[in-house]
């Protein structure tokens, strides 16, 4: 990260690079059955939405930096579901380097910090990731930065090599430890892979991927995740994606004890298929259905289980500038392999969502947009504190405006 840094900073200085910048505003308005504020079940209400946001775009030569600041302010009324106005800083750095003609190094660095209302703190909580395991508050306060940086290098027509590396800390913006709804946690990952075009429609890879996190107060993983990967493009719009491997992950009780427990061995899959249909003249389909098992690092209950996932998008291009989407999602817990007994107010249940958007017009500068999104937790375990649901129709309205040398 450091030496990629101090490469783009000597390029910029020899020479002036061509630069753009872009304004943009966000704003959307929902109203229906939101979660109630302190209390289990709903409650009536209607939610703001506003990301002014400011991006900078510097180039020259092979290699490119982009800066984006999008801060999220939202508000809930009546009091029964908020009541109070909360500000979400959301900062990015994103740099790319093409060394020479077979090699791309990359770096980027991310920074959120503020309030979020429980119904949208599953988007932002665990490493800028979908998180399915969320503290049970109404208001998360959460501190999340990180970094990764990544080179690939093309070693002929058929084959490639990567190499990436990523480091993170999640953790609550409390004023003491009891205060905190969930442990801090800091993690870190390093991931190399072997790429082959094995024939013209089918593609292989080899990962080997190993991870450390660490929760505060709380245990310390240690995994590793060897898995193959097999995309076959059967046509020129259908292709199929297939992964398999197998996590091994061991855990110790905390940084200062000796004891570490036995190692453990879980599945990893997954099966998608995505493609593109032309359904009418004007009418486009674009559909992505993925299914699939995962090692997951519970934010809350500091915890390692499988997670199984699933995914449904069907977008429809409906004209040069008309668009409609629809999308749902399940993410399923199996019972934890690592971990200690977890705490009071665990939150692990069944989650279920989607959405329905429409947006009768759609382009870089201005689009306009509707529908409807919900979802819903299940309580299948014990532990859970309290089910949430929400389900609310939107309004929102996009529009930026680019300026460039």
């Amino acid at each position: 990260m450091w030496m990629a840094a101090g490469s783009l900073a000597l390029s910029l200085a020899a020479a002036p690079p061509d630069w753009g910048a872009r304004a943009s505003i966000e704003g959307e308005l929902s109203a229906g059955a939101l979660s109630a504020a302190g209390a289990p079940g709903t409650a009536a209400g209607v939610e703001t939405e506003w990301s002014p946001g400011f991006e900078v775009d510097l180039a020259r030569y092979r290699q490119h930096l982009l800066a984006s600041y999008h801060p999220l302010l939202a508000l809930r009324v009546p009091a029964a579901v908020g009541g109070r106005p909360l500000v979400l800083h959301r900062l990015a750095l994103r740099w790319d380097d093409q060394l020479e003609h077979r090699a791309e190094l990359t770096a980027g660095a991310f920074l959120d910090v503020g309030d979020v209302y429980y119904g949208r703190s599953m988007f932002v909580f665990n490493g800028a990731a979908f998180s399915s395991s969320v503290p049970d508050v109404d208001v998360v306060s959460v501190l999340n930065f990180g970094g990764d940086s990544g080179l690939r290098w093309q070693l002929d027509r058929r084959q490639a090599l990567h190499l990436n590396a990523a480091a993170g800390f999640t953790g609550p913006l409390a004023d003491a430890p009891a205060e905190a709804p969930f442990p801090d946690q800091v993690r870190a990952s390093i991931e190399t892979g072997y790429e082959l075009a094995a024939a013209r429609q089918h593609a292989l890879q080899l990962v080997l991927q190993a991870r450390w996190v660490q929760f505060t107060p709380g245990p310390t993983y240690q995994t590793v995740s060897p898995r193959v990967d097999w995309r076959a493009q059967w046509t020129a719009l259908w292709a199929t994606t297939v992964r398999g491997g197998v996590l091994v992950a061991q855990r110790q009780g905390s940084l200062a004890s000796v004891l570490v427990l036995p190692v453990a061995l879980m599945p990893v899959a997954e099966l998608g298929v995505d493609g593109r249909a032309r359904l009418r003249r004007r009418l486009i389909m674009h559909l992505d259905l993925r299914a699939g098992l995962d090692g997951y690092f519970d934010p809350v209950a500091t915890t390692l289980s499988p997670q199984g996932s699933l995914r449904s998008l069907v977008e429809l291009a409906l004209g040069p500038r008309a668009v409609a989407s629809a999308e749902a999602y399940g993410y399923i817990p199996f019972e934890g392999v690592l971990g200690a007994a977890p705490p009071v107010g665990w939150r692990r249940p069944l989650l279920t969502g989607g959405e329905i958007r429409v947006s009768p017009w759609s382009s870089r500068d201005l689009s306009f947009e509707f529908g409807v999104r919900g979802f819903g937790e299940w309580a299948i375990q014990a532990g859970s504190a309290r089910e949430r649901r929400e389900l609310v129709g939107f309004v929102g309205l996009r529009a930026g405006l680019d300026v460039s040398r």
